[in-house]
């Protein structure tokens, strides 16, 4: 009751993190009208992405987040990406389309394509001069028939192989990037996501 008198909307970021047990205090809370509400409106703002609750992190539940999603009264999906190179963007579009509807293991989550929003452009990362390709594929043969366990612990490690190729590459004068502070150089570990 203190919290409803306080607060009247309540916005979560990263929502895909939480609970089944979270998701019913965030609603509880500023879903439903308060007993002490005298006309005035409640509002609460989720937002998040289902396709990164898949991974449990956090303790995140992708149920929890697909009955919040059926129960909103508005749905909205971000138009632009800032953070990406136009070539990734598209490597990914072109990854999950051809993927299929069921990319996600799941009919109700589905890739959604964005446009570049302006911020990173292509040549924000170089090989060789040019700029670098929007994505790579790395096939691991038999991954099927691995338990999940040793076919994480293999794509891990031809992620890795691909980093350590990557930092020589780039230590070699082969790969460039530009940086959001607008510095440019060599490609270090901390500028790998």
């Amino acid at each position: 009751a203190r919290l409803q008198a306080q607060y009247r909307v309540a916005l979560v970021d990263e929502f895909q993190d939480t609970d089944l047990r979270q998701a019913a205090i965030f609603s509880r809370l500023f879903a439903r009208p308060a007993a002490a509400d005298t006309g005035a409106s409640r509002a609460l703002f989720l937002i998040g992405d289902p396709k990164q609750a898949i991974y449990r992190f956090r303790g995140g539940d992708v149920v929890a987040y697909l009955i919040a999603a059926h129960r909103a009264d508005q749905r909205h999906a971000l138009q632009h990406n800032f953070r990406s190179r136009p070539r990734a963007l598209q490597a990914l579009q072109t990854l999950y389309q051809g993927a299929g509807e069921e990319a996600f293991a799941h009919a109700e989550i589905g890739f959604q394509p964005v446009q570049p929003g302006g911020r990173c452009v292509d040549a924000d990362f170089l090989r060789d001069g040019t700029p670098a390709p929007g994505g790579c594929v790395a096939l691991i043969e038999v991954l099927d028939a691995l338990p999940i366990e040793a076919a994480r612990g293999r794509a891990a490690q031809a992620r890795a192989t691909a980093i350590l190729e990557l930092l020589q590459a780039s230590a070699a004068g082969h790969v460039r990037c530009r940086r959001k502070d607008g510095s440019e150089g060599a490609v270090q570990p901390g500028d790998i996501a």
